[in-house]
């Protein structure tokens, strides 16, 4: 949960962190059962897209996440999958 509901992540059992596909994926297969995951991970995928370019990160405004991480390696910028 990012602060918007339900959000799910792949990877799992290396890492679990999300990826913008392919938690868009999940969440349509499980509309019928579940619309809150749906909710929440459009919600999420919103409150992440890009609002400026960074090469590094391949930002780009309006731009949809691939994978998001957080953790020391993010945090020193060392990795380009931080969040936008």
């Amino acid at each position: 949960d990012m602060g918007y509901g339900s959000f799910p992540v792949a990877g799992l059992p290396w890492f679990g962190v999300p990826f913008g596909r392919d938690s868009l994926i999940a969440a349509l297969q499980m509309i019928a059962f579940q619309p809150e995951v749906a909710k929440g991970t459009l919600f999420t995928m919103a409150s992440q897209q890009g609002t400026k370019v960074d090469p590094w990160r391949d930002e780009q405004p309006g731009k949809i996440m691939h994978e998001i991480r957080y953790g020391e390696l993010a945090n020193t910028n060392q990795i380009p999958f931080t969040p936008y």
